[in-house]
């Protein structure tokens, strides 16, 4: 079983090793409202020092220890602060005193702090089970918990009923989750879910080893296989959402977890159990699937973008020559208007130059149409051989804008209804309507864009056709960009899916709102906000103002452009060099794997390895595993020195399997 988490890796307060002496003197110095509240209760000094040690040990860790328990380093100095002298023996005789326990009492009173008791106890179970419906973890949970106690004015249990609490909470969350999508399901779909566990008689598999089998690489070359998967995720996922009110988290977390169980481990779990899993992989499988497309989508028209701007610039280089000539040319205009001739020989001979240069009259003409920055033009070339692979993507998934702005999904639709078209021009509005849907929404057309789609310089009058190849090439670079900025969203995706799903209502949003403010020191009112967002702003400027005539590594040029210098390496101390050469000459050898062992043994860090789920891995021991794997290593490496076959002794083995002991020793020597 994977490790339970320890209090270290907890919120749980404890006593540091090496207590700083700013925190002695800012956490455990008596003040002199403590002082005289102590005085008017007790009159010797050994029990005002117990009595001082376990006030200042409980405002820092939350829960009363024995006094002996705190470090010394702590106790001297609350001795020397109250003028007393520092003794263990009279710690440990009031430990054992009544006087101890009306302390508490009095420390109680004076924190306003509730004892650990059923109250404490039934509230930390409900923090605990509202944690669990979106955590997962142990440490998260037990840390909410402390939270949440704190923050109630309850004193701090043990880390033991902190750490049962959260497992049992996790426990009753995780099968109410499992029960509620249960019952949501229809009995049809509970059974095609029980099906994909059966095993074929024939092949000896079951369709649960194909759904958690990972997808390859998305390519071109897998588009099939994908698109076919796909539909395989959506012929066996034909039911309702089930996961309507479970938070996001946990469903990935039910994800993880079925992925980490084969179909003999699926079946013995209960059936609210296995269903859950079974839908939430599913969800995420196809989530998977749909961002795969995605992504092609974005990799390929990202290719054909670069090299379009490849090809517009091959184009202005290969044409170089023809500005040399059109500069040529004008200044031979002007000559032929400079000269007295009649203006109707003037226009002859002007026109026999454009004539005589047809060739350099279009190249003037597209580049005042489309100047030497746009490169869209070439782009229909780089896009012909993906369409057919663009619009199968297009056709698989449902795309849906985030905004009220739908234009860009009647674009697609009209896309689509014309994919088979072969004509140059395309109507926007066909004879035959109910056929085929009309497009009178223009607007998302970028500029750049729009002589090339619509052959019309302005946005007036609105066009009545068309060019279909330059639409199609320009539908698809928005949508991606669209995609880049969420402006445009996917249904089934998870990478592209609307963010708005995941976000809380606006009920729970105005019913945490006031909390978080306080916790945060953050004003909630509208007014009070912006006032205190300006005053963080302004003052963030004023220090940079202030700052900036000594800051040698940004400046502002002349232009307004911001530079931001190389920050110059520190020079190397005086003898650098010889110091790591003596260093280097004094370190041992030590390979990679001698290390792992080493340390394994001393710290057991491999406690913490497992599966993302947090289940059982399915080594049973990896600690042994290790290093078998290790001796096995060390035996070829010296079988390939020798030229012999070494054969380890039993001893050996044997060593590197035993668990690591719980007191420090002197890691061993490499062989």
């Amino acid at each position: 079983m994977i490790a339970l988490p320890i209090l270290q890796e907890t919120a749980y307060p404890c006593f540091r090793k090496n207590t700083r002496a700013k925190d002695l003197f800012e956490f455990y110095t008596p003040t002199k409202e403590e002082l005289s509240f102590a005085d008017s209760f007790i009159r010797a000094k050994t029990l005002k020092l117990g009595f001082f040690v376990l006030l200042k040990s409980f405002q820092r860790l939350g829960y009363f220890v024995a006094t002996t328990s705190v470090p010394e380093d702590i106790a001297k100095h609350i001795a020397d602060a109250i003028g007393c002298a520092y003794s263990i023996r009279a710690l440990k005789k009031y430990d054992r005193s009544r006087n101890r326990w009306y302390d508490i009492d009095r420390i109680r009173r004076m924190m306003e702090v509730k004892p650990v008791g059923k109250e404490a106890l039934d509230f930390l179970g409900v923090t605990m089970r509202q944690a669990a419906l979106i955590k997962q973890d142990l440490v998260d949970i037990i840390n909410v918990g402390i939270e949440e106690l704190v923050r109630n004015r309850f004193e701090l249990p043990a880390f033991e009923t902190l750490l049962r609490e959260a497992k049992k909470a996790r426990t009753v969350t995780n099968r109410q989750i499992y029960c509620e999508i249960y019952e949501w399901a229809k009995e049809e779909v509970r059974s095609a879910v029980e099906g994909i566990l059966k095993t074929d008689p024939e092949t000896k598999r079951s369709l649960w080893n194909d759904l958690r089998q990972d997808p390859g690489k998305p390519t071109r070359k897998e588009l099939k296989r994908l698109i076919d998967r796909l539909a395989w995720l959506r012929g066996i996922g034909q039911f309702e959402d089930p996961f309507r009110k479970v938070p996001y988290a946990k469903i990935r977390q039910l994800a993880l977890e079925a992925c980490s169980l084969d179909a003999a481990r699926m079946r013995a779990v209960s059936k609210r159990k296995q269903f859950a899993l079974t839908a939430a992989l599913i969800k995420f499988r196809l989530a998977g699937a749909v961002d795969d497309l995605c992504e092609i989508l974005i990799r390929k028209m990202g290719k054909i973008h670069t090299n379009g701007k490849i090809a517009l610039a091959e184009y202005l280089e290969e044409n170089s020559e023809r500005a040399d000539e059109i500069i040529a040319n004008y200044k031979d205009v002007y000559d032929l208007v400079s000269t007295p001739e009649s203006p109707e020989m003037q226009l002859a001979a002007i026109k026999t130059i454009f004539d005589g240069n047809p060739d350099l009259v279009e190249y003037a003409k597209n580049h005042s149409i489309y100047g030497a920055k746009n490169y869209f033009r070439f782009l229909w070339q780089l896009f012909r051989s993906y369409r057919a692979v663009f619009f199968r993507i297009l056709a698989e998934l449902q795309f849906v804008s985030t905004s009220s702005d739908k234009s860009i999904e009647e674009a697609i639709a009209f896309v689509l209804s014309h994919k088979n078209t072969k004509a140059d021009k395309v109507l926007l509005e066909p004879e035959n309507s109910r056929d085929k849907p009309s497009l009178r929404n223009l607007s998302w057309v970028p500029d750049a864009w729009w002589y090339l789609v619509t052959g019309q310089k302005r946005r007036n009058p609105f066009p009545t056709e068309i060019d279909r190849r330059q639409f199609e090439v320009c539908l698809f670079s928005q949508i991606v960009l669209e995609l880049k900025s969420a402006d445009l969203c996917v249904k089934e995706s998870d990478k592209f899916s609307d963010f708005r799903s995941q976000l809380i209502s606006w009920a729970e949003f105005h019913e945490k709102l006031a909390r978080y403010g306080e916790t945060t020191g953050i004003p909630v009112e509208t007014g009070a906000f912006v006032n205190y967002i300006r005053g963080i702003l302004k003052n963030e400027a004023d220090g940079l103002d202030r700052s900036y005539p000594e800051n040698n590594e940004f400046t502002i040029g002349e232009n307004g452009e911001p530079t931001l210098k190389k920050l110059k390496a520190k020079p190397q101390p005086d003898r650098y060099a010889a110091v790591t050469e003596i260093i280097s000459d004094r370190m041992p050898l030590r390979e990679i794997l001698d290390i792992l062992v080493d340390t394994r043994k001393l710290l057991n860090w491999d406690r913490v390895f497992g599966p993302l789920s947090g289940l059982q891995a399915k080594i049973k021991d990896p600690a042994s595993a290790l290093c078998r794997h290790y001796l096995l290593l060390r035996l070829q490496s010296r079988s390939d020195a020798n030229g012999s076959i070494f054969t380890g002794s039993r001893q050996e083995a044997d060593c590197m399997d035993k668990p690591a002991p719980h007191h420090r020793r002197k890691p061993a020597k490499s062989d």
